[in-house]
């Protein structure tokens, strides 16, 4: 074939699976397995769903479109395991995009955008803390002595399975916290955000606009 010939098909299909909002997905559904070094901390920056489970391996299984894997970025930094796309892509619209992770050590949980963390094999540690900013979802289950929710923007914590002696948590936004507390909770909301405990906790609150703390 005419190299300037397939240059340009090249160029079209490149074109084809991309518009001007980012990149689409296409082609069949396939897995990729990824080794990691170990990591203390998750950090979810694309939107898909993430299935956290415990093992003494960290590894990273990522089940998407094919043409998407090679966009999808999966580092350790300063035990935080980032998983993002490469610099300047956007994935548009993935017909479906699962994670699984697998550590037996994480215990911090970050989410900027759209996308879900599920903690399949419930937590046992000290200390929990998890962060979402934007609209996403984190669904958690287990136990821990302390524990720190921030939800920035529109984002769910479900953590009625999640039991804490203590928690601190905060909504900056519309978002929802659900909780269950043994002995103290402290919640702090600017906006309309909800909180729902479980539990018989002394409660500490401090709120700025319309938003509410409820026992369940």
């Amino acid at each position: 074939m005419n190299k300037s010939i397939f240059n340009l098909l090249a160029l079209v299909t490149f074109i084809t699976a991309c518009s001007e909002d980012g990149i689409n997905g296409r082609g069949p559904i396939v897995e990729q397995e990824r080794s990691t070094d170990e990591f203390t901390a998750l950090h979810l920056q694309i939107p898909a769903k993430l299935y956290v489970y415990e093992g003494t391996e960290p590894n990273v299984r990522i089940r998407t479109n094919e043409n998407l894997h090679k966009y999808i970025e999966t580092t350790v930094v300063n035990g935080e395991l980032r998983i993002e796309t490469t610099p300047n892509v956007w994935i548009r619209n993935a017909n479906s995009m699962s994670i699984y992770v697998t550590s037996d050590l994480v215990s911090q949980f970050t989410i900027n955008g759209s996308g879900l963390i599920a903690i399949e094999d419930c937590l046992d540690v000290a200390s929990a803390s998890f962060q979402i900013n934007g609209s996403g979802d984190i669904y958690a289950c287990g136990a821990t002595d302390v524990l720190k929710v921030v939800v920035n923007g529109s984002g769910k914590f479900k953590g009625r399975d999640f039991q804490a002696e203590s928690a601190e948590v905060e909504i900056r936004g519309s978002g929802d916290i659900e909780t269950r507390v043994n002995q103290s909770l402290e919640a702090n909301i600017s906006g309309s955000g909800k909180v729902e405990y479980y539990g018989n906790p002394q409660v500490f609150s401090q709120i700025s606009g319309s938003g509410k703390v409820k026992k369940k």
